[in-house]
C-alpha cells in the first residue's frame, strides 16, 4: 500500500504507517458514533453492528498503538531512551488489559446475549460502571496508557510540531489519569478520559504521523524522530 523512500528507518515506517492507521481508526470510531447518533440509536451499551465494530476497533487501535510506541523508542536518542522503553513497557500493559475486554466482548457477552443466557453477564459488560470488564478498560486507557502518555512528553523534543505532540501526551495523561481515579472513588470525573482516548489521542497519533511519514528524499539509517536535524522541519 505504501512504499517508503528507499534508505527510511524501519523504525521512522512503523512510525509513520501506525500512527496514520490510528488516527484513520479514530476517525472512523467518531463516524460511526456520529452516525448512529444521527439516526437516533445511540446508547450505552451501543446496539449491534456498533458495539461489535467498537470492540474490533479498539483492539486494532491497542495493536498498533504498541507498534507505534516501538517505532517510537526506535528512533529516541540514548540519552531519552530510558523515557520510550517505559512507555512501551505501560502500553504493552494497555494492549493487554483493553484486549482482553474487547475479546470477551467480542465472545462470551455477544454470544450469550445472542443465545439470551443473560443470568451472570453483567460483571462482564464492556460498557456497564459496575462491570469488572468496565474497570479493566479504564484501567487500560486511563492509568497504563496515561503513565505511557507522560513517559513520552520528555522524548519529543525539537521542532513546532513535536512540541505539540509533547503537549498533547501531557494532556493525555492527565486525562487518562484522573480518569482513572475517578473510577476508583467512583467519581464522575472518569468521564474526562473519554475526551483523552476519543479526541487528544487520535489527533496526536495524526500529528505524528505527518511527523514520522517518510520523506520524498532518503532519511539516514539511525535518523532519531526527536533530533532537530534528523528530518527536515516542517
Amino acid at each position: 500500500m505504501f512504499s517508503p523512500a528507499e534508505g527510511v528507518p524501519t523504525t521512522m515506517r512503523l512510525a509513520g504507517v501506525s500512527s496514520l492507521l490510528i488516527a484513520v481508526l479514530g476517525l472512523a470510531y467518531a463516524a460511526v458514533l456520529a452516525a448512529t447518533a444521527a439516526l437516533g440509536s445511540l446508547s450505552l451499551p451501543p446496539p449491534e453492528p456498533v458495539a461489535s465494530f467498537a470492540a474490533v476497533d479498539t483492539i486494532a487501535t491497542a495493536i498498533l498503538l504498541v507498534v507505534l510506541v516501538v517505532g517510537i523508542d526506535g528512533m529516541t536518542p540514548p540519552e531519552r531512551q530510558p523515557f520510550s522503553r517505559l512507555a512501551l513497557v505501560f502500553t504493552a500493559m494497555f494492549a493487554v488489559a483493553v484486549t482482553i475486554n474487547r475479546f470477551v466482548q467480542l465472545t462470551i457477552v455477544r454470544q450469550s446475549i445472542a443465545t439470551g443466557d443473560v443470568g451472570d453477564l453483567r460483571r462482564f459488560l464492556p460498557y456497564d460502571p459496575r462491570s469488572a470488564m468496565f474497570a479493566l478498560e479504564i484501567l487500560g486507557w486511563g492509568l497504563f496508557l496515561g503513565l505511557a502518555a507522560v513517559c513520552l512528553v520528555p522524548v519529543f523534543r525539537g521542532s513546532r510540531r513535536r512540541a505539540w505532540i509533547a503537549r498533547l501526551f501531557a494532556l493525555y495523561g492527565a486525562l487518562g489519569l484522573g480518569s482513572a481515579v475517578g473510577l476508583v472513588f467512583d467519581s464522575p470525573l472518569t468521564a474526562v478520559g473519554f475526551i483523552g482516548w476519543g479526541a487528544v489521542l487520535p489527533l496526536c497519533a495524526a500529528l505524528i504521523a505527518a511527523e514520522a511519514w517518510p520523506s520524498r528524499r532518503a532519511v539516514p539509517r539511525g535518523a532519531s524522530l526527536n533530533a532537530p536535524g534528523d528530518i527536515p522541519a516542517r
